[in-house]
């Protein structure tokens, strides 16, 4: 994500926590700079998740699931989270 972006991204979140009476949560992809995200709202975020990461990340060399949708949309849907790929993911990350 570009600098420019990420800031005006920020930006928003900080507006977002300045008027909300609940925790919020900032979901980033593990594909994006997580870190130079997490460094930027470390202050004012309660929490930070990160989101299913790519299924070709965990598995380079495995066939995704979705694999004949992904054919049929023409385009990536897949994806693994949770138990399945923690293991492997955490790796990556």
């Amino acid at each position: 994500m570009p600098w420019a972006r990420r800031q005006r991204s920020l930006k928003r979140f900080r507006a977002v926590r300045e008027v909300s009476r609940y925790p919020v949560i900032l979901k980033v992809s593990a594909t994006q700079d997580y870190v130079a995200i997490a460094r930027g709202v470390v202050t004012f975020a309660e929490a930070i998740a990160i989101n299913s990461v790519a299924w070709e990340k965990v598995f380079p060399k495995k066939k995704s699931p979705l694999a004949k949708l992904e054919a049929r949309l023409k385009r990536d849907t897949g994806a693994g989270g949770g138990e399945a790929v923690f293991p492997q993911g955490s790796s990556v990350l």
